[in-house]
């Protein structure tokens, strides 16, 4: 190869690395001016949009005190069922206040310089509590604006796996000084579940998206970010619903990893919803059991009881059902198109069944039927296949 051809190619990739920093710029200036406009309307309230006579701050209080009631109605009917209300009443606001002023401060760090003092305070409390209640609401046009932000995503994650772990796991921490040999059974499932969970679902997300140029090979992407974005994809689908990443552009294998952590979901007692982390790891275990020929499931050298294991299966039959049931509910009333296709409506319905919130085009596609058969999904989903069933058979639990 001659000189003036090496010249030549090397001129021909700087020619293209410069188109493709234009065009990057281009987008990230796009992206700048949708939020600005987003936040003008939200702001003045312009007719036709959603925010329409309802401004920016009074939404922030709705939606702070529809979760803080939320948590504190839920907390306060699980303490009077068991006794102890009047015990453990100076333990409601500690810990909970706690965990939202921390993750509140945290993100001001990041929002204040970005969005000034007023608006960065606000957007900050206002995602730490949606965050924390993975609720998935966010301020800023999806989560996608802070894809290349690893101290966001990285207390936005932690935000949700505290909301995720479940009250009482929360309090059995407190009451044992984070000892973990002094937990209880439960707290203990709770924790290696969902630890096992969040970990192999970041490193499955990052094998199978690592070359996939519209997720984590997006050249928009900082190479460091790459884990991060799948340390965030794997937290966030079991119920937070927030993404960094376009769920549509998922590769078939990282869509099915979604629709299991969706499914499995949250703890008991805790904000989020799904089938739960202990259910899903007694009905394994069982299984694992059953085919060492063990009669007995012994879990860190204690034995579960019969009674707990007929409920795992029990709740694992009954969540199959309801998504089977739902998903051809759904499929007879929408009509086909490139967004409604089987596997979307499959991810739709599990989404729902665990109030993640994630979408890949079909919940834009809902009619007034589809729209009522979701939010029974969802009730279902939150409050629980078992209190249903219990309620509906009216026999104590």
């Amino acid at each position: 190869m001659t000189t003036q051809e090496r010249f030549a190619r090397r001129r021909k990739k700087l020619e293209e690395k410069l188109t493709r920093l234009d065009l990057q710029e281009a987008r990230t200036l796009q992206r700048e001016q949708a939020h600005d406009e987003q936040i003008a309307r939200d702001l003045a309230g312009v007719p036709g949009h959603f925010a329409h006579g309802l401004n920016f701050y009074k939404l922030f209080w709705v939606f702070f005190l529809c979760c803080f009631l939320g948590v504190v109605i839920e907390t306060i009917f699980c303490w009077i069922a068991s006794g102890r209300l009047s015990q453990r009443t100076g333990l409601v606001w500690g810990p909970f206040n706690l965990i939202y002023g921390i993750g509140a401060v945290l993100l001001m760090t990041r929002m204040i310089p970005e969005h000034g003092v007023a608006r960065g305070v606000w957007h900050s409390v206002f995602h730490s509590i949606s965050a924390f209640c993975n609720a998935g609401f966010d301020l800023v046009g999806g989560f996608s604006y802070y894809k290349n932000d690893p101290v966001v995503q990285l207390i936005i994650c932690a935000l949700i796996t505290v909301g995720g772990i479940g009250f009482s796991v929360l309090f059995d921490l407190q009451r044992n000084h984070l000892r973990f040999a002094r937990l209880s059974l439960h707290s203990k499932l709770v924790l290696v579940i969902s630890a096992i969970l969040t970990l192999g679902g970041a490193i499955c997300f990052f094998v199978l998206e690592i070359e996939n140029p519209r997720t984590l090979a997006d050249p928009e992407m900082y190479p460091y970010m790459r884990p991060v974005n799948a340390l965030f994809q794997s937290v966030t689908a079991r119920t937070a619903g927030y993404n960094t990443l376009n769920q549509a552009d998922l590769t078939p294998p990282s869509l099915m990893l979604t629709m299991i952590l969706m499914f499995i979901g949250a703890s008991p007692a805790s904000t989020g919803g799904g089938l739960k982390t202990t259910t899903f790891g007694l009905f394994f275990l069982l299984i694992y059991n059953v085919l060492r020929g063990r009669e007995r499931v012994v879990v860190f050298r204690r034995t579960v009881n019969q009674g707990q294991m007929n409920r795992a299966v029990v709740l694992f039959t009954l969540a199959l059902t309801l998504i089977i049931v739902s998903y051809l509910l759904l499929t007879l009333l929408l009509e086909p198109s490139e967004a409604v296709n089987s596997s979307n409506i499959m991810y739709e319905v599990i989404s729902a069944f665990g109030t993640v919130g994630l979408t890949i085009g079909v919940t834009a596609e809902l009619n007034a039927a589809g729209k009522i058969l979701m939010c029974v999904v969802m009730f279902v989903g939150r409050v629980g296949l078992l209190t249903i069933a219990l309620g509906i058979t009216r026999r104590p639990p």
